[in-house]
């Protein structure tokens, strides 16, 4: 999966943005995914995640295409 998220960094933080929607949602009680997606919050959760997975897989810190 490294040289698919290395080659299309955009993905990593597709994929880092929706996880952070459903974890910032699930802790909201009644809240959904799509009624939190703008917040501060999740791009803050986003960012941690997607610092995570960029460790994990050892990618580089490079700007989505």
């Amino acid at each position: 999966m490294a040289p698919i998220l290395d080659a299309r960094p955009s993905l990593a933080e597709a994929i880092s943005a929706v996880v952070a929607e459903r974890q910032v949602a699930m802790a909201i009680p009644g809240t959904s995914p799509e009624t939190v997606a703008d917040s501060r919050e999740v791009k803050s959760v986003a960012d941690r995640i997607l610092g995570g997975i960029r460790r994990f897989f050892g990618l580089a810190l490079k700007p989505a295409a």
